[in-house]
């Protein structure tokens, strides 16, 4: 039985694989970073290579699950992009993704909270107060990492302006806020704007907590950045070698991850990513 597990991984790393190099002419190279982006800022962060994630995802014992917990209150479009990009969070990595029902977020201590530099009317929260105070552990609900999702802005301490996500690896806790991805109830263009930057902020912290680096190589929802105007460049696929460690993580091979994540670009009326996609399916020779 160890043996027929063992060959059924080998198969899903060899495709994995085997995909990178193939998808890897659809990926144009990075221009030169500007002097404050986060390419610039951060330009010793190291990029774990794919044979060396792939050798720790053989020994894992267990696939992961997330859960999400939305900490309101929400707006009626705001729920709505929220639940579309849970789904397009699920579609991407193909493990368990549940979600909770939304509770209202609590006020925060005094000195968990601040005016925010650049709004005097927003209220700041501290994100360490949300990991370690707020959201329950990943043991206590059976899971692997939570995934906290919250209307307000943010700031992990210091001189930071504001944060739109964290992911700490040693609680394995996330949060993410929505407070400056735009307003979805503005029409449909709008909602799919905010559902675009939702679904990559869901994606990229999520994918931290699952071991995954920053990408430094080509366009991809795992670059970092400064700015909402920096996040935006990216776009809300992966890069061929992120992809190919996000379809070992679901036990997928790159073609029926690339599929379900189509359907939903379908369904949401993504055509920029679904055509991608499509792109990538050909690619692979579907």
């Amino acid at each position: 039985m160890r043996s027929s597990g063992r060959a059924a991984r080998d198969r899903l790393v060899d495709a994995a694989r085997r995909s990178i190099a193939v998808l890897a002419p659809l990926h144009r190279p990075l221009d030169a970073p500007e002097p404050d982006a986060w390419r610039a800022v951060e330009r010793d962060e190291p990029s774990e290579p794919f044979e060396d994630f792939a050798r720790a995802w053989r020994r894992r014992r267990r696939r992961p699950a997330v859960e999400v917990h939305p900490l309101g209150p929400f707006s009626p479009s705001r729920t709505s992009s929220l639940d579309a990009a849970v789904a397009f969070l699920r579609a991407s990595l193909g493990i368990e993704v549940r979600s909770v029902a939304a509770v209202d977020l609590p006020r925060p201590p005094r000195h968990r909270r601040r005016p925010a530099p650049d709004d005097a009317d927003a209220t700041q929260v501290h994100t360490g107060w949300l990991t370690r105070d707020v959201l329950p552990t990943p043991r206590s609900r059976g899971v692997t990492v939570i995934v906290g999702v919250t209307a307000a802005d943010l700031w992990p301490g210091g001189a930071w302006n504001y944060l739109a996500g964290e992911a700490d690896q040693e609680l394995a806790i996330a949060v993410c806020s929505l407070h400056r991805l735009g307003d979805p109830g503005r029409g449909a263009r709008a909602f799919r704007a905010h559902l675009r930057r939702t679904a990559k902020l869901l994606l990229h912290e999520t994918a931290h907590l699952l071991a995954l680096e920053h990408c430094r190589s080509v366009p991809c929802a795992l670059q970092g950045s400064n700015s909402r105007a920096e996040a935006d460049r990216w776009p809300l696929w992966l890069c061929p070698e992120c992809a190919a460690k996000v379809a070992l993580i679901g036990e997928r091979t790159p073609t029926a991850r690339l599929r379900a994540l189509r359907k939903l670009c379908e369904e949401q009326s993504l055509k920029q990513e679904e055509r991608f996609l499509t792109r990538s399916l050909h690619q692979l020779g579907i």
